[in-house]
């Protein structure tokens, strides 16, 4: 989208403003949901489609999707978000967990996970705190529950609403979460209240960190189901305006992930820091550089991640199949195919009777770990880092 065409209108769904917004990026026709696993290639090309154009809010910095329709997205148990078949992924939970119950003193205390997934971190955090934990997910799965810290974490599979106002706990966590959450400014304001019924400490929040996509182009990182893209300034004002008073901001995972703590205050500080302003330039030169680049190459061309950004990068940029399959470690996303683009999603042995030329890998902070898993099938193909 060029960046020359009048903003547009919307109301920001973190500070309700309805000042103009700044266009940035348009996708056509994206699949609404990149983590259900289809049986088939029809069945993959069969799943709704909705556009997506962002916006950047220029009073308070949030990036969004006008177009996001809540009524698409379907979490239960076939839900296949989980990473942590990867080792490098485990490293960072364990450390992450570690961080938090050196931060807060978990023993004897109590923990809410909002949007819990199935359950690894939290029993990960309980098993380490030798704390509490309820975990709240409407795509949890019972049958996937982790076995450690079994009598310590009670998992309930549903929503986190204003039915939980009286929560009584002393922390509370939410990962990946609040991207996905269309009315995000009110989302929090129900979090704040159940904070200060439950006698909730401190919050921990991990958000996809916004600034990042923009300035490396990675159109990879955009897809329907998160509506909502913060860097470090929107995050902050949008708990500000929620009530919160921020006690701290870190850059996580290679800086990729945003993480903020927080507290629900009678008097939160003054939430008016001038917002960062970004460009969609470079997320349409690197779509154009990724389409020539596959199309450019001498044999079987796979991507290595099967999730939410390999979905978004073939619908971008190989709309005529060049890419032959996606790899993954994940055993509960073999034998699928991807959303949409209905390439087959492939267990790293299948790759011999492949030999591709060229492996794209979706996430660098993973390419060693992939490295090793080729050089031990005995594959050297080409390997690229999104």
């Amino acid at each position: 989208m060029s960046p020359d065409q009048p903003p547009a209108t919307t109301p920001c769904p973190a500070c309700g403003t309805g000042v103009s917004h700044r266009p940035l990026y348009r996708q056509r026709g994206l699949p609404v949901q990149s983590c259900l696993m289809p049986a088939s290639a029809g069945d993959a090309g069969a799943i709704a489609r909705r556009d997506l154009e962002l916006l950047q809010c220029l009073e308070c910095g949030l990036v969004f999707n006008r177009h996001f329709d809540p009524s698409t997205q379907v979490f239960s148990p076939g839900y296949e978000e989980t990473q942590g078949f990867s080792p490098t992924f485990r490293r960072f939970a364990r450390d992450l967990a570690a961080q938090l119950n050196q931060r807060w003193t978990l023993n004897g205390k109590s923990v809410v996970e909002v949007g819990c997934g199935k359950g690894e971190f939290l029993a990960l955090m309980c098993e380490q705190g030798q704390c509490h934990g309820l975990g709240i997910d409407p795509a949890h799965d019972p049958e996937r529950r982790p076995e450690s810290a079994p009598d310590r974490v009670v998992y309930e599979q549903r929503y986190f609403d204003r039915t939980d106002i009286g929560l009584k706990a002393d922390y509370l966590v939410c990962r990946h979460t609040l991207e996905h959450i269309g009315p995000v400014g009110e989302f929090l304001a129900t979090v704040y209240e159940v904070c200060r019924a439950g006698g909730i400490g401190e919050v921990f929040f991990e958000v996809p960190e916004a600034a990042r996509i923009f300035e490396e182009g990675a159109f990879w990182d955009i897809y329907y189901e998160h509506t909502n893209y913060f860097d470090a300034t929107a995050l902050e004002q949008a708990f500000a305006r929620a009530g919160f008073e921020t006690t701290g901001i870190e850059w996580l995972f290679d800086d990729q992930y945003l993480g903020i703590y927080a507290r629900a205050v009678t008097n939160p500080p003054d939430s008016t820091a001038p917002p960062r302003i970004f460009s969609g330039q470079l997320l349409e030169e690197t779509c154009r550089y990724w389409y020539e680049r596959i199309r450019q190459a001498h044999g079987q061309v796979v991507i290595w991640g099967s999730g939410s950004k390999g979905v978004a990068f073939l619908h971008a940029v190989d709309p005529d199949g060049k890419v032959a399959a996606a790899v993954d470690i994940n055993p509960y996303r073999q034998g699928r195919f991807m959303p949409g683009t209905g390439q087959p999603i492939i267990a790293p042995e299948n790759l011999k009777s492949l030999q591709p030329a060229l492996v794209i890998i979706m996430n660098p902070i993973y390419r060693a770990e992939i490295s090793a898993m080729l050089d031990d099938l005995g594959l050297s193909p080409d390997i690229a880092c999104v």
